[in-house]
């Protein structure tokens, strides 16, 4: 059983680590996940009694700090008043510090100088103090408040009042930093959540229109949705059309216009005119909602960079702390322990020590991630965990599906061979009888073909025994005579004698009580963008195959028109996961796939990607990333995205421990002083955290304006 909720401000990244460990421990719990951008914990109970667990893990954490606010998934923090205090408290305590450095470099005498910066320590240090005094009471040693109040109660003890002020100062500006940098991420998060409805028009019976709690709205029920308003549900336009401004969802900037017959997605907004929309989803399954979920829950699945920086800040504090120590005490032996020589070496420990906090990477990595995620989600990508982004950077081969993804996947019928004693017109008829059942692209477009020429619907009833042979075809007893409908693969299975066609068209073939009687042929278009989708992705050093049930030939041609590096075919659904296979070979795989027939294969490779996910159950299933729209650009666009995102953790790593370790050298050799310990501290924390932000870039933006009517 999953729970997600909410908490209050937590005090920095390195305690999210530990109140997440802390969860961890509570009985019955199997895992517990602490986004600290989002403050979102998810939670693995086991079933029984998960009242009492909850309990317990609302125990644990008010143990930990009893000032955490525990709220639901949705719900928002309470404003503190103590954050006013607190600034007026700090803004004082500048105040004093300043005019503690002026007296001090003028009057210089101590009992003047010394209790104006005790007062100005006092005044924001006390909460530093009182947490680590807490912490050491519970045992809970070597956090980062317990670091900064040795730090600077060290640089009082060694006279060093004006450093001793400042450390604290600097750590409760960089704080404040932290957290507003930290909800400038969460607020995009909040701008996704807003686009859920509160209420919606529900059109009734008797023609009048009643303002509802969206929650109450059930499917089939018909909303209305005027000029300016939100889509509050998913469903289907049934009066009226409208321009719709879709860039919530889609990312797209440019408005389409909606008529009649057309699906509507909830976070869509109507530009002008009115709409009628019978619904399709419930509030918890609409577009929105899931949206929303799988960008907060998206932390669930961490990178594997994210558990190294977390594994990693555990070993890391203590062995700083020790050579702090080693700083401190081991050269005066050399020296000799007089006092000039020990204030020395301790105000190099010391500020040895303040370089020490990890911050700036325990925070800064799930930061970025969190931003990649936000950033795919305003372009209408969503990923289902910040591994995903890790894993898309580096593959090294894209798979495509061709049907739907690379073509339009509208089939048209373009040829009626006959090749016994049906007519045409049987052959078409008894095809369309045997498709009528299926949901798949060729069969809908012979049906749709078949109602148009005709002008006839078609019975059912006169269907008689229908299985669907995945991979093959239909079976069935239409007008009581047994037909078998589908590929070539299903005529050797049933040793039909048939003389294949020369056409690179798809062919359905129709065999009534064993005999060939004939095949439709239907030719379907690549999509515009397709050639230049391909040719941007090789230009990031990426082979490109084509994996399709298509015939050879069929597949030959689109992989030469579009430049791929290869191509598979007559594959089915099986075969096509047996290829992956053969074609990892130590090699990163993405698959890209309409997430409807192609799920076993999404499921399987490095990284699934579903096009056209929007409202689709299937598609958000089965694959790892969803494109919202059939768009083939946006593949380009997100893995881009993946790659800055990679590359931005692999920046805040590297110039984080690099300035860390350079620092620490620095001040053991004297070099340097607490001023540049503090800014490598606080000063790094802000800069990777703003780092962290550039991974909110979005590629490919369309420009095009608007669409009029």
């Amino acid at each position: 059983m999953k729970k997600v909720f909410k908490l209050g401000y937590i005090h920095c990244a390195g305690c999210s680590v530990a109140l997440q460990d802390k969860i961890s421990k509570v009985e019955n719990v199997k895992s517990a996940q602490i986004n600290f951008v989002t403050r979102l914990v998810t939670v693995e109970i086991e079933n029984r009694d998960s009242k009492t667990t909850m309990q317990n893990i609302e125990k644990a954490i008010h143990e930990f700090d009893k000032t955490i606010q525990i709220l639901p998934a949705d719900g928002k923090e309470q404003t503190q008043k103590s954050d006013i205090i607190n600034y007026c408290l700090l803004g004082v305590s500048v105040f004093l510090w300043v005019l503690g450095i002026v007296l001090q470099h003028t009057i210089n005498q101590l009992y003047i100088h010394l209790p104006i910066y005790l007062i100005s320590f006092g005044l924001v240090g006390y909460k530093v103090l009182w947490g680590a005094g807490k912490n050491i009471i519970k045992g809970k040693m070597l956090d980062e408040t317990f670091l900064m109040s040795i730090a600077t109660i060290g640089a009082f003890v060694i006279g060093e009042y004006l450093e001793g002020c400042a450390v604290i100062i600097f750590y409760t500006v960089g704080e404040i930093f932290q957290k507003l940098a930290t909800k400038k991420s969460e607020d995009k998060i909040k701008a996704l959540a807003d686009l859920k409805s509160v209420n919606a028009n529900l059109l009734k019976e008797n023609g009048e229109v009643e303002v509802v709690a969206i929650e109450t709205i059930r499917v089939g029920d018909i909303i209305c949705v005027n000029a300016g308003e939100k889509v509050p549900l998913d469903g289907t336009i049934i009066n009226g059309g409208a321009n719709f401004n879709t860039s919530a969802i889609t990312g797209e900037s440019a408005g389409i216009y909606l008529s009649v017959n057309s699906e509507v997605f909830s976070g869509y907004i109507v530009e002008d005119g009115s709409v009628e929309i019978k619904v399709s989803t419930t509030y918890q399954n609409c577009t929105v909602s899931k949206i929303v979920q799988m960008v907060e829950e998206a932390s669930a699945s961490k990178a594997n960079a994210e558990k190294f920086i977390a594994k990693f800040a555990k070993i890391y504090t203590p062995i700083v702390v020790g050579l702090a120590l080693a700083v401190c005490f081991v050269p005066p032996i050399f020296y000799g322990y007089t006092l000039e020589v020990f204030k020395v070496w301790a105000y190099r420990g010391l500020s040895f020590l303040v370089v020490s906090c990890p911050c700036a990477l325990v925070l800064s990595v799930p930061l970025t991630y969190f931003a990649g995620v936000g950033a795919a989600a305003k372009s209408g990508v969503l990923v289902k965990g910040s591994n995903y982004l890790e894993y898309l950077s580096k593959i090294d081969v894209v798979c495509f599906d061709k049907t739907g993804t690379l073509t339009t996947g509208d089939f048209k019928v373009t040829n009626i061979v006959a090749c016994a004693q049906k007519e045409e017109s049987d052959i078409l008829e008894l095809v369309s009888y045997a498709e009528s059942f299926s949901n798949h692209r060729i069969a809908k477009s012979i049906v749709e073909y078949y109602k148009q020429t005709t002008g006839k619907t078609i019975n059912t009833a006169w269907v008689q025994d229908y299985k669907e042979i995945a991979g093959y075809g239909i079976s069935a007893n239409i007008f009581m005579e047994n037909c078998l409908v589908g590929n070539k693969e299903l005529l050797v299975k049933n040793k039909v004698e048939f003389t294949e066609p020369n056409t690179h068209e798809t062919v359905v073939y129709l065999v009534v009580n064993g005999v060939l009687e004939g095949y439709i042929c239907l030719s379907d278009e690549l999509k515009p963008e397709a050639k230049t989708c391909i040719e941007q992705i090789k230009k990031q050093g990426l082979k490109t195959y084509i994996l399709t049930g298509d015939k050879d030939q069929v597949a030959q041609n689109i992989a030469t028109e579009l430049g791929l590096n290869g191509y598979f075919s007559e594959l089915k659904p099986a075969d096509k996961v047996a290829k992956l296979q053969e074609l990892h070979n130590n090699k990163k795989i993405a698959f890209i796939g309409d997430g409807i027939n192609d799920a076993p294969v999404l499921s399987q490779v490095d990284v699934g990607i579903a096009m056209g996910g929007a409202g689709s159950d299937i598609a958000v299933q089965s694959a790892d990333i969803v494109l919202l729209t059939d768009e083939l650009g946006k593949i380009n666009e997100i893995i881009k995205i993946a790659k800055n995102t990679q590359k931005i953790v692999l920046q805040n790593v590297i110039f984080t421990i690099g300035f860390k370790i350079a620092t620490m050298l620095l001040v053991s050799f004297g070099l340097a002083g607490m001023w540049l310990a503090v800014f490598a501290d606080v000063g790094v924390t802000v800069l990777a955290v703003l780092n962290s932000l550039r991974a909110m870039k979005r590629y490919n933006k369309n420009k095009t304006k608007k669409a009029k009517v």
